[in-house]
Protein backbone atom coordinates (compact mmCIF):
# COMPACT_ATOMS: atom_id res chain seq x y z
CA UNK A 1 0.00 0.00 0.00
CA UNK A 2 2.60 2.54 0.95
CA UNK A 3 4.84 1.58 -2.37
CA UNK A 4 1.78 2.02 -4.46
CA UNK A 5 0.84 5.21 -2.78
CA UNK A 6 3.90 6.74 -3.07
CA UNK A 7 5.09 5.53 -6.41
CA UNK A 8 1.39 7.48 -7.47
CA UNK A 9 3.21 10.79 -5.81
CA UNK A 10 6.34 10.25 -8.06
CA UNK A 11 8.47 8.48 -6.10
CA UNK A 12 11.11 6.18 -7.02
CA UNK A 13 10.15 2.38 -6.42
CA UNK A 14 13.60 0.83 -5.87
CA UNK A 15 14.13 4.08 -3.34
CA UNK A 16 10.88 3.16 -1.43
CA UNK A 17 11.47 -0.31 -1.18
CA UNK A 18 14.83 0.33 0.29
CA UNK A 19 13.60 2.24 2.77
CA UNK A 20 10.34 -0.03 3.67
CA UNK A 21 13.37 -2.67 4.18
CA UNK A 22 15.11 -0.55 6.71
CA UNK A 23 11.85 0.96 9.03
CA UNK A 24 12.60 -0.44 12.63
CA UNK A 25 10.03 -0.21 15.01
CA UNK A 26 11.34 -0.83 18.41
CA UNK A 27 9.12 -2.20 21.02
CA UNK A 28 6.62 -4.24 18.55
CA UNK A 29 6.53 -7.49 19.71
CA UNK A 30 10.36 -7.21 20.65
CA UNK A 31 12.33 -9.74 22.08
CA UNK A 32 15.54 -7.97 25.08
CA UNK A 33 16.62 -11.00 25.95
CA UNK A 34 15.79 -14.83 25.64
CA UNK A 35 13.25 -14.26 28.23
CA UNK A 36 11.84 -10.58 28.08
CA UNK A 37 9.25 -9.37 25.37
CA UNK A 38 8.12 -6.03 25.25
CA UNK A 39 5.22 -4.66 23.25
CA UNK A 40 4.15 -1.07 23.00
CA UNK A 41 0.24 -2.79 22.62
CA UNK A 42 -1.64 0.18 24.18
CA UNK A 43 -4.77 -0.56 22.87
CA UNK A 44 -7.57 -3.41 23.25
CA UNK A 45 -7.07 -4.75 19.87
CA UNK A 46 -3.18 -4.62 19.68
CA UNK A 47 -2.93 -6.29 23.36
CA UNK A 48 -5.49 -8.99 22.14
CA UNK A 49 -3.00 -9.71 19.56
CA UNK A 50 -0.28 -9.66 22.32
CA UNK A 51 -2.15 -11.73 24.20
CA UNK A 52 -2.83 -14.85 21.57
CA UNK A 53 0.94 -14.65 21.17
CA UNK A 54 2.00 -14.96 24.45
CA UNK A 55 -0.57 -18.16 25.00
CA UNK A 56 1.35 -19.84 22.59
CA UNK A 57 4.96 -19.39 24.38
CA UNK A 58 6.68 -22.24 26.20
CA UNK A 59 7.36 -21.17 29.47
CA UNK A 60 3.89 -20.38 30.97
CA UNK A 61 5.60 -18.68 34.07
CA UNK A 62 4.68 -15.70 32.87
CA UNK A 63 5.02 -11.94 34.86
CA UNK A 64 3.31 -9.00 33.28
CA UNK A 65 4.40 -5.25 33.79
CA UNK A 66 1.80 -2.94 32.70
CA UNK A 67 2.05 0.93 32.35
CA UNK A 68 -0.04 3.04 30.51
CA UNK A 69 -0.48 7.03 29.56
CA UNK A 70 -4.29 6.19 28.94
CA UNK A 71 -6.47 9.19 30.48
CA UNK A 72 -9.57 7.25 31.07
CA UNK A 73 -9.00 4.76 34.16
CA UNK A 74 -11.96 2.23 33.05
CA UNK A 75 -9.87 1.68 30.03
CA UNK A 76 -6.74 0.82 31.60
CA UNK A 77 -8.38 -1.13 33.90
CA UNK A 78 -9.48 -3.27 31.16
CA UNK A 79 -6.16 -3.21 29.18
CA UNK A 80 -3.99 -4.17 32.46
CA UNK A 81 -6.61 -7.15 32.51
CA UNK A 82 -6.20 -8.67 29.02
CA UNK A 83 -3.20 -10.39 29.49
CA UNK A 84 -2.79 -14.23 31.64
CA UNK A 85 -0.28 -14.05 33.68
CA UNK A 86 0.99 -15.90 37.18
CA UNK A 87 2.32 -12.48 38.73
CA UNK A 88 1.04 -8.75 37.26
CA UNK A 89 3.24 -5.73 38.35
CA UNK A 90 1.52 -2.67 38.16
CA UNK A 91 4.08 0.47 37.02
CA UNK A 92 3.32 3.84 37.72
CA UNK A 93 5.41 7.23 37.38
CA UNK A 94 7.47 6.29 34.43
CA UNK A 95 6.92 10.14 32.49
CA UNK A 96 5.01 12.87 33.41
CA UNK A 97 2.05 11.61 31.35
CA UNK A 98 1.19 7.54 33.41
CA UNK A 99 -1.36 7.25 34.57
CA UNK A 100 -1.51 6.76 38.16
CA UNK A 101 -1.79 3.17 38.76
CA UNK A 102 -4.25 3.91 41.65
CA UNK A 103 -6.78 5.54 39.42
CA UNK A 104 -7.11 1.55 38.20
CA UNK A 105 -5.48 -0.89 40.46
CA UNK A 106 -8.09 -1.44 42.73
CA UNK A 107 -10.41 -3.01 40.54
CA UNK A 108 -6.97 -5.38 38.87
CA UNK A 109 -5.73 -8.56 40.49
CA UNK A 110 -1.96 -7.57 40.92
CA UNK A 111 1.20 -8.88 43.02
CA UNK A 112 3.02 -5.38 43.03
CA UNK A 113 2.81 -1.91 42.09
CA UNK A 114 5.86 -0.12 41.99
CA UNK A 115 7.28 4.23 40.52
CA UNK A 116 9.64 3.02 38.05
CA UNK A 117 11.67 6.14 38.70
CA UNK A 118 12.15 5.60 42.23
CA UNK A 119 11.96 1.93 42.25
CA UNK A 120 14.47 1.35 38.92
CA UNK A 121 16.38 -1.36 40.74
CA UNK A 122 13.52 -3.81 41.37
CA UNK A 123 12.83 -3.48 37.45
CA UNK A 124 16.95 -3.76 36.96
CA UNK A 125 16.81 -7.17 39.35
CA UNK A 126 13.04 -8.40 37.19
CA UNK A 127 15.07 -8.25 34.19
CA UNK A 128 17.36 -10.62 35.12
CA UNK A 129 15.16 -13.31 36.51
CA UNK A 130 15.43 -16.11 33.95
CA UNK A 131 13.22 -18.65 34.82
CA UNK A 132 10.07 -16.25 33.98
CA UNK A 133 8.90 -14.76 31.15
CA UNK A 134 8.69 -11.82 31.37
CA UNK A 135 6.13 -9.45 29.23
CA UNK A 136 6.30 -5.38 29.71
CA UNK A 137 3.19 -4.05 27.56
CA UNK A 138 1.51 -0.73 27.64
CA UNK A 139 2.93 2.54 27.11
CA UNK A 140 5.66 3.04 24.72
CA UNK A 141 7.18 5.46 27.15
CA UNK A 142 7.14 2.41 29.45
CA UNK A 143 8.59 0.85 26.74
CA UNK A 144 10.97 3.81 26.08
CA UNK A 145 12.54 3.06 30.11
CA UNK A 146 12.64 -0.78 30.03
CA UNK A 147 14.65 -0.34 26.98
CA UNK A 148 16.62 1.87 28.61
CA UNK A 149 17.11 0.08 32.08
CA UNK A 150 17.98 -2.97 30.68
CA UNK A 151 20.75 -1.53 28.40
CA UNK A 152 19.29 -2.85 25.14
CA UNK A 153 20.55 -1.63 22.11
CA UNK A 154 19.19 -2.74 18.82
CA UNK A 155 21.77 -2.33 16.90
CA UNK A 156 24.76 -3.07 18.23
Amino acid sequence: MVLTCLSNLGFDKKIIQKGLKNIYNPGRFEWLAPNILVDTANNAENIKILAKMVDKLPNKNIVTLFGTTQVDPESAKELAKMIPTRERILIDDFCDRSLPYSSYADEVKHTEKIHLLHEEEKIKKWLQEKEKTIVIYGSFYLIGEIMRLSRYQPFA
